[in-house]
């Protein structure tokens, strides 16, 4: 017989996160459900929600966008404050090819925490695929500029910050 833990949504959001860990994500999901059934506003279990979702529908499994944006949605609501759902949302929408709302959750993941260099990084890639070369330009500098890191990735930011600017003048 189970203990008085078992009955709580840390038990399910725990072994929820345990599958998807060894990459059951479609196991995990209805774990997750059983989570939410017992604590339906908890942002972290709507997040790793979507995270499954997410990497179900890339697997062209019976998940359709909408569910992905939906439970990154209700984290958001949530948690208005929880970067990681705004990144992960930023980062689905990009794979997706909707640009602009990636840009625009990319930028609210960075008012969460301005001085992270990768997401500067990430927000810069999206620019550059959205062909806005000198956004990109800034998003890359600013990277370098908060970024304490290795060589290599200072390296490799300088190239971008290279590379869109290149593509600013080729652009005129």
């Amino acid at each position: 017989m189970g203990g008085a833990y078992e009955t709580t949504a840390d038990y399910w959001h725990e072994r929820g996160q345990q599958l998807a860990d060894a990459e059951k994500d479609g196991e995990a999901v209805p774990y997750y459900l059983r989570a939410l059934a017992l604590e339906p506003d908890s942002g972290p279990i709507w997040h790793d929600l979507a995270n499954s979702y997410s990497v179900l529908i890339r697997r062209d499994q019976t998940i359709n966008e909408d569910m992905v944006v939906d439970a990154y949605g209700k984290a958001i609501a949530y948690e208005p404050d929880f970067k990681d759902a705004w990144y992960d949302l930023a980062d689905f929408y990009a794979e997706r090819g909707r640009l602009d709302e990636a840009i625009d959750a990319c930028r609210r993941a960075l008012s969460l925490d301005s001085a992270n260099g990768y997401l500067h990084e990430h927000l810069g890639d999206m620019l550059i695929m959205n062909k806005k070369y000198f956004d990109a330009a800034t998003a890359y500098n600013q990277a370098l500029q908060c970024e304490l890191c290795s060589q290599d990735n200072r390296e490799k930011l300088t190239q971008k910050l290279r590379a869109a600017r290149s593509a600013m003048v080729i652009k005129r």
